[in-house]
C-alpha cells in the first residue's frame, strides 16, 4: 500500500494544509498527486464553505419547494388518510416561516426514506397532516413563498398511496359493523352522580344496604336497586367493548370471534343440559333449622356413638348418632356432586377454546 501526502497552499485563506490518501500500488499514487498538486487548491474548510455557498445559491435558484407524501397508515380514531409534508429547495431564506406552519427539523419521512438502506440521516423541515388538510397546507406554503408543489409519485409514494386508501376503506367498514352493535346506556342516576368525575367503573360491597362507588375517591353509597342497574350496566357495557374490540381488529378476527361465540353459546347450552341431569344432594331437614342462620365450618367432630357434635358460632352443639350419620352421608354425596360438576365444567370450557 502506498500514500500519498502532499502539502498544498489554500488559494482562498493562504493556509498550508496537508492531503492524504492511500493507494494499492505507487504507480497509482504519483499519478494521483501530479493530478492533485494542479486540482486541489482549496483547504477542506474552504472547500465546505463553497460548496455551502454554491447549494445555496442552487436553492435560491430552485426557489422554495412544498412536497407531500401519503403515509402508510390511518388516523385510528376518525379514519382520516396520513400525510407527510416536507420541504425543499431554498428553505434557508424561510426558516423562520417555515418553523411558524408547525414544520419541525427531523429526519425525512417520506415514501423513499421509508425504505432506504442507507443509514445516512436526510434532514428536512417536515410534519404529518391528515389529508383533509391538505388544500389549507398548500396555500399556507404559498402564502410564505412556496413556488411549486410537488407530489410524490415514485413506486413507494404509490404503494403507501394504495396502503392507506386500503386502510381507510377497511376503517369505514369497521364503522359500519360497530353501528350494529347495540351499546348500553348510562342509568341517567349514574350520569348525574359521576359528573365530570373519575369513575374507575366498579360497584364495591357485598350485602344489601352497603353498596358504593368511588368518585374521584370519594364513596358514593347505592340503594340496593341503583347497584343492581349500576352492575347490570356495566355487564352490557363489558360485553359490548369485548365485541367491538374484535370489530376494530378486521373481518377475519372478527368473524373467529363470532364463531368463537357461538361455540361458548353452544357449549353453555350443554352444559346447562348436562347439568340439570345431576341430581343435587338434599340437605337433611333438621341441619337448617339447627344451624339457623349461625356461623358453621362444615365439620362433625367426634368418632365415637355419643359424642358427636358441631359448633356453630363456635358454640358446641350435640348431635345425635342418627343425625351425624346423615350429616356425613350429605356431605360426602355433595363432595361428590361437585366434584361431577366441575368435571363437566372443564370438559365444556376446554371445547370452547
Amino acid at each position: 500500500m502506498a500514500k500519498a501526502s502532499l502539502y498544498l497552499k489554500c488559494k482562498k485563506c493562504g493556509k498550508e494544509f496537508c492531503h492524504e490518501k492511500y493507494f494499492s500500488n505507487s504507480k497509482e499514487r504519483n499519478s494521483y498527486e501530479e493530478w492533485a498538486r494542479n486540482a486541489i487548491d482549496l483547504c477542506p474548510d474552504c472547500y465546505k464553505a463553497e460548496s455551502r455557498e454554491k447549494m445555496r445559491e442552487e436553492n435560491k435558484k430552485v426557489g422554495l419547494i412544498l412536497n407531500a407524501s401519503v403515509v402508510p397508515g390511518i388516523n385510528l380514531q376518525n379514519g382520516e388518510i396520513l400525510m407527510y409534508l416536507w420541504f425543499s429547495g431554498d428553505t434557508e431564506t424561510h426558516k423562520e416561516e417555515i418553523k411558524s406552519l408547525g414544520y419541525h427539523w427531523d429526519e425525512c419521512k417520506n415514501a423513499d426514506r421509508y425504505y432506504s438502506l442507507s443509514l445516512k440521516r436526510e434532514m428536512c423541515w417536515g410534519k404529518r397532516i391528515e389529508a383533509k388538510d391538505f388544500e389549507e397546507e398548500v396555500k399556507k406554503a404559498e402564502e410564505i413563498g412556496a413556488k411549486k408543489f410537488v407530489p410524490d409519485a415514485g413506486l413507494f409514494g404509490s404503494i403507501h398511496a394504495q396502503v392507506a386508501a386500503k386502510k381507510h376503506q377497511e376503517w369505514l367498514e369497521i364503522q359500519e359493523e360497530l353501528k350494529k352493535l347495540e351499546k348500553p346506556q348510562m342509568p341517567d342516576f349514574l350520569k348525574e352522580m359521576i359528573g365530570d368525575k373519575p369513575w374507575n367503573q366498579k360497584v364495591y360491597g357485598k350485602s344489601s344496604g352497603r353498596y358504593v362507588i368511588y368518585l374521584d375517591n370519594e364513596p358514593v353509597s347505592l340503594t340496593d336497586e341503583q347497584a343492581s342497574s349500576v352492575k347490570q350496566y356495566l355487564k352490557q357495557a363489558d360485553k359490548y367493548n369485548e365485541e367491538a374490540g374484535a370489530v376494530r381488529k378486521g373481518k377475519e378476527y372478527y368473524q373467529e370471534y363470532l364463531d368463537r361465540k357461538k361455540l361458548q353459546d353452544q357449549n353453555k347450552e350443554r352444559l346447562g343440559e348436562e347439568l340439570s341431569k345431576l341430581e343435587k344432594p338434599e340437605e337433611p331437614d333438621f341441619l337448617e333449622n339447627l344451624i339457623d342462620g349461625r356461623y358453621w365450618n362444615g365439620r362433625v367432630y367426634g368418632q365415637k356413638k355419643g359424642s358427636y357434635a358441631i359448633y356453630l358460632d363456635r358454640e358446641k352443639v350435640s348431635l345425635t348418632d342418627d343425625q351425624a350419620a346423615d350429616i356425613n352421608e350429605y356431605q360426602s354425596a355433595m363432595e361428590e356432586y361437585l366434584q361431577k360438576k366441575k368435571e363437566l365444567k372443564e370438559k365444556f370450557a376446554g371445547k370452547s377454546e
